[in-house]
């Protein structure tokens, strides 16, 4: 006759488990250093990137030279003016890289007026897409001076890329920034292949 029990069985072993948790994380640079530098920076998110502060360093620093800067965000980018004591002006941000600068949000894109986009290398990208609305730029107009070919007249934020510049939107582009490509630039407003 058979008889059946069950039995615990113990012994050591180690278990793997790979879980992707997500988590709301604030990054601070000190005073006039780069608050996220690295050869290749990559940020991916489900809802909202806001940055106030610089990301990047086009140029070999202590930290190093960033090479690429990739920002993708499901629902809104936000690239901010840097809050100052009252009464002091408002403080750049950089978003800068030797190579490439990729931005996309599926919602919208706004880049304040004090900001600056950057690329140095002369074969360099910047590509700056939203779904829906693109906002470069707040305070309205930018002012041109009557040289040839015109120069910003006090420029109150810029994106500038040594090589090609290319903005897409699904909907509106409002644009106050300077724009600068020493290759290409192309805007492309009410894109149906973005929306």
């Amino acid at each position: 006759q058979t008889v059946w029990e069950d039995q615990p069985i113990y012994k050591e072993g180690t278990v793997l488990v790979n879980e992707v948790q997500y988590q709301d994380k604030t990054v601070r640079g000190g005073a006039g250093g780069d608050s996220l530098v690295g050869t290749n920076i990559i940020i991916k998110v489900k809802e909202n990137i806001i940055i106030a502060g610089k990301v990047g360093a086009p140029e070999a620093s202590a930290e190093g030279t960033t090479q690429s800067v990739v920002m993708e965000a499901g629902n809104s980018i936000s690239i901010n003016n840097i809050e100052t004591q009252v009464g002091e002006n408002s403080r750049n941000s950089y978003v800068q890289a030797t190579d490439s600068i990729s931005l996309h949000a599926d919602a919208f894109v706004v880049v304040e007026d004090y900001a600056v986009i950057q690329t140095t290398a002369s074969n360099s990208s910047i590509l700056i897409t939203a779904n829906d609305e693109l906002v470069l730029g707040l305070e309205g107009p930018a002012a041109y001076d009557d040289s040839t070919p015109p120069q910003l007249v006090d420029p109150i934020g810029e994106i500038i890329s040594a090589g090609t510049l290319t903005i897409r939107s699904g909907g509106n582009i409002e644009l106050s920034l300077g724009l600068t490509a020493k290759t290409n630039l192309i805007v492309s407003a009410g894109d149906s292949t973005l929306s």
